[in-house]
């Protein structure tokens, strides 16, 4: 990729037109967890992990032109940030709505990808619930640890799958989720 302050405008309108806007750093980005940081309106990616000034400049025009672009049009119902349900909202959603995860069937090999990758962390237990929300295009995984707290996954089904989230739940603040009731009882650890 050719590092020029044009390049980098036209790739942030593009990008903004076919709502996949980022915000774009030098430099290696975690993937062990979500790449999107709470108060951050879009996901984080790295052009390249090795610094140069040229890619340095391209990442400081294209967040600048993004930047731009929500000062003239606010921040868009695509934006992560905008569908990003809170832990509450999380907690009334799976309680209304959720499915045994038993029964969930990743929908691509990119969510396949990113369901191995996310319950890497959940070490020995796995999610008793699942909810594919349609019109936000979220995905949302509920249960317990193996430390007994609670956790909820949220990863965004838009375009390429990204890990959007998650939530823990201490049993001291949240002695009943959703889940419980599906299992019959808080499990045991492994």
């Amino acid at each position: 990729m050719l590092f020029t302050p044009e390049k980098a405008r036209e790739q942030a309108t593009l990008d903004w037109n076919s709502q996949s806007a980022l915000n774009l750093v030098v430099g290696t980005v975690d993937i062990t967890v979500p790449r999107f940081h709470l108060g951050d309106i879009f996901y984080t990616e790295s052009i390249s992990c090795d610094y140069s000034d040229d890619a340095e400049l391209f990442c400081r025009t294209y967040n600048l032109t993004i930047r731009s672009l929500l000062k003239k049009y606010g921040v868009p119902t695509w934006s992560p940030v905008k569908r990003l349900p809170d832990a509450f909202s999380c907690i009334e959603i799976l309680a209304k709505e959720s499915h045994p995860f038993s029964t969930y069937h990743p929908a691509s090999d990119q969510e396949e990808s990113v369901r191995k990758r996310i319950l890497y962390h959940w070490g020995s237990s796995r999610p008793f619930v699942y909810v594919r929300l349609l019109p936000s295009a979220l995905l949302l995984w509920g249960g317990t640890l193996a430390n007994q707290s609670g956790r909820i996954d949220v990863i965004d089904c838009i375009k390429s799958e990204q890990w959007l989230a998650f939530y823990t739940y201490p049993r001291a603040e949240f002695p009943q989720l959703p889940w419980d009731e599906s299992v019959g009882s808080c499990p045991k650890p492994f």
